[in-house]
């Protein structure tokens, strides 16, 4: 669902279900998640890139409620290699990255 708020376009698999404050708490961007950590993408934000970015992370399946994990980050702010599912790996820009929300996962 893309819903329009004044500065930011987000996308999540709710329609019209807004996060508890529970679990926003949780939520952090995907440039904060540790390297081989797991966290399940809960939602993408979108301001300066607007709808292109959102669907450009479809078509690589970064959608809602899909696992994804950090492999490894650059030094001095560059790309994170993350894998998403099963087998897709890709490599994101960090300002990409931050406008993805994930709940790690706790194992």
């Amino acid at each position: 669902m893309l819903s329009n708020h004044p500065e930011k376009i987000i996308f999540d698999q709710a329609n019209n279900q807004d996060l508890d404050s529970k679990t926003t708490t949780q939520l952090i961007d995907l440039s904060c998640l540790d390297i081989q950590n797991s966290a399940i993408i809960k939602r993408i934000e979108i301001d300066a890139y607007g709808e292109v970015l959102v669907k450009r992370f479809k078509a690589m399946g970064v959608v809602p409620e899909k696992q994804i994990m950090v492999l490894r980050k650059s030094c001095f702010g560059g790309p994170i290699h993350i894998r998403v599912g099963v087998s897709t790996e890709l490599a994101i820009r960090r300002e990409e990255a931050k406008t993805i929300f994930v709940q790690p996962l706790i194992l």
